[in-house]
């Protein structure tokens, strides 16, 4: 004999609990009663709808028995049903923990946050690395290194933000929220940890001689090196991530081969080149983006906010009002005008 249990502390003789005795009412299995299976086709959809699956076995008894399977004997039919449900049972927990841990953790993971209703508004976030093109000419190791650590950290912040990561273009997140707030909340955060965390010596090194590069020809680039060493040490550290955030709406579709959700129109495209128009650990949000966050979000969160006022962005019709948001930790980092000539070229 199988004995599930027991599930309670009914009082048995020391003869029926000797006995084991499947029909006794002692004592007896107090957990589910009947089992689902369903296909492995099946199985999320019967489980997230609480369809009864493709079989079913209910349990009228204390336990199980196994009996003797003997093939094409009809006196053994009923020994070979309760084997059958037997093997039933324990497939179904076997598609139940699969379908569980899919449902769960890659479904539910992947998707719970998406925006999927295009009659309402969401905002749409797009970040990129300053001068990536550069590190990783002059240190691909180190760049190799780094890019693996942006990565991570980033969808640390989109899971701790409720973001959905749409698409990853090179070093470029596409990240959709249903929440303005969240995805600001990011973009600061992404200041702060990127700050925080262990980069490779060299990249700090090579944004120096980049930006003193570039600012030998265009001196207005030099105020991201800080006024000196001290400044640099205290405002700049790592990856220069920049951030561009918009809120709208915007046309939802969901993908029929990858089951992922993607986002279109004026939303996204208007998120992008904001972004676009940035430098590396500038976060810029659009007058929409901006109006939608809560009254106190700025003091809330110890936000500095700087009003750039309305600016042209190619392929847009009218100017788009721009606010710089910045932790106070950094609120002296000093950035060069917007790059309205690379992004409208």
């Amino acid at each position: 004999d199988i004995t599930f249990g027991p599930y309670s502390n009914a009082t048995c003789t020391d003869a029926q609990i000797a006995a084991n005795d499947r029909n006794r009412n002692c004592r007896c299995y107090k957990g589910p009663r009947t089992f689902y299976v369903h296909s492995i086709m099946n199985i999320n959809e019967g489980i997230r709808s609480n369809r009864t699956g493709n079989f079913r076995y209910t349990m009228t008894t204390c336990g199980v028995v196994y009996q003797e399977l003997i093939p094409e004997s009809s006196s053994k039919a009923i020994g070979d049903g309760a084997l059958a449900a037997i093997a039933a049972a324990a497939a179904v927990v076997v598609f139940a923990v699969v379908g569980f841990l899919f449902t769960c953790c890659f479904y539910g993971k992947k998707h719970w946050h998406a925006p999927t209703d295009s009659s309402k508004p969401f905002a749409m976030l797009f970040t990129d690395i300053q001068n990536s093109t550069g590190l990783w000419s002059r240190a691909p190791a180190a760049m190799s290194e780094s890019v693996s650590l942006h990565h991570s950290l980033i969808r640390k912040l989109v899971t701790k933000y409720s973001g959905y990561e749409v698409k990853t273009i090179g070093d470029s997140f596409m990240v959709a929220f249903k929440d303005v707030n969240n995805a600001a909340l990011l973009a600061l955060d992404i200041q702060s940890v990127f700050y925080d965390a262990a980069w490779p010596s060299e990249i700090d090194a090579i944004y120096t001689e980049l930006i003193s590069e570039a600012a030998a020809d265009d001196p207005k680039l030099g105020v991201a090196l800080g006024s000196d060493d001290d400044q640099r040490k205290r405002l700049w550290h790592g990856v220069r991530v920049r951030v561009g955030v918009h809120y709208g709406m915007g046309d939802i579709r969901k993908d029929p081969v990858s089951m992922g959700y993607d986002y279109y129109g004026t939303v996204v495209n208007t998120a992008a080149r904001v972004e676009g128009v940035g430098h590396g650990g500038q976060v810029l949000l659009t007058e929409s983006a901006f109006e939608a966050l809560q009254p106190s979000f700025t003091t809330k969160f110890s936000v500095q906010v700087i009003d750039l006022g309305p600016q042209p962005l190619r392929g847009l019709d009218s100017n788009i009002r721009l606010r710089q948001l910045s932790p106070m930790k950094f609120h002296e980092r000093a950035f060069p005008p917007l790059r309205l000539d690379v992004e409208n070229v």
